[in-house]
């Protein structure tokens, strides 16, 4: 970690006490971009699909940070506002599968960790496109919209 940031160890251990510690400092640093890259959807959204369609564009440039949340056990975060962080960005996609439920572009029968768990899965393909492959990120969106709501969608 030290080599990737470009100092030393001993600059490492200075700013940071534990394991732990840092990698809170890394989540919270992933939330800090996500929300910054994520906040536009909520007032340029049209529909719920769109603004899946706006998280996907959002979010797959982050593969990295989004790697790393997705890697990371939460039992190992101790700090309370960070796993309020973390469950609140849990509860606004919640909300939005249960919206587009509303809207008819999700269907009613499938449970939402499902729905999910699916988004997390579909930029896990998205990742590996890009890796193996060189899809470019509107590629990518094009390929989650598609798949997500021709998958999900009541037929």
């Amino acid at each position: 970690i030290a080599l990737q940031a470009g100092v030393g160890r001993a600059t490492l251990y200075r700013l940071f006490d534990s394991k732990d510690s840092l990698i809170e400092a890394i989540v919270d640093q992933c939330l800090d971009t996500f929300d910054a890259k994520t906040e536009h959807i909520e007032t340029q959204a049209r529909s719920v699909k769109n603004a899946i369609e706006l998280l996907f564009s959002a979010i797959l440039p982050l593969h990295h940070e989004l790697q790393f949340l997705m890697n990371i056990n939460e039992a190992c975060i101790k700090n309370p506002e960070l796993l309020q962080r973390i469950q609140s960005q849990k509860d606004e996609m919640i909300q939005l599968i249960e919206s587009g439920k509303g809207e008819g572009c999700v269907g009613k029968h499938l449970p939402t960790p499902w729905v999910v768990n699916l988004i997390d899965g579909i930029m896990y393909s998205a990742w590996s496109m890009r890796k193996d492959h060189g899809y470019s990120d509107e590629q990518l969106v094009e390929l989650c919209v598609v798949t997500l709501f021709n998958g999900i969608k009541k037929r």
